[in-house]
């Protein structure tokens, strides 16, 4: 371990997991995400599910009649469909489910949220468990400013 890293304090060091967290991890990592083409944008969204929770398979067919989007079929784990300016895709795992929503392309401004109906994730039955918005840029691009990475990582 360099001298340097060794000097800091260990953050984190106190944290407490939750008590699924490895099993739920793994199980989220165990499936591969969407193809995703540079420059892109890309929201993923997960959710544990208590007994008493809705099942968010009847949301999902909301989302997709508001939109004008291929509807889910009744009990089905897995839905994908590509919107205007992306893909949308819903799993359901044991205890928890997860979505994912990408755009690509140049001049993008936003997150990949930003194609859903505004409102809409606030209906999503369950905890979230994790919630992320990744900027993938080209190869090509500008390396971002120290003040734009201190926007992101600096909180």
């Amino acid at each position: 371990m360099s001298c340097a890293i060794a000097a800091f304090p260990r953050y984190g060091a106190v944290m407490i997991d939750h008590e699924l967290r490895q099993l739920l991890n793994d199980e989220i990592h165990g499936r591969p995400g969407l193809p995703v083409a540079a420059p892109a944008r890309i929201t993923h969204l997960a959710y544990t599910l208590d007994a008493g929770d809705a099942d968010p398979l009847p949301h999902i067919k909301v989302l997709c009649d508001a939109m004008g989007i291929k509807p889910p079929p009744a009990g089905v784990s897995h839905h994908g469909v590509e919107l205007k300016t992306g893909i949308f895709k819903y799993e359901r795992h044991g205890e928890f489910y997860r979505l994912s929503i990408t755009t690509s392309g140049k001049n993008l401004t936003g997150e990949a949220l930003a194609q859903l109906p505004v409102g809409w994730i606030d209906g999503l039955p369950g905890k979230r468990l994790v919630a992320i918005h990744t900027h993938i840029f080209a190869k090509t691009a500008k390396a971002p400013s120290e003040a734009q990475v201190l926007l992101f990582f600096a909180h």
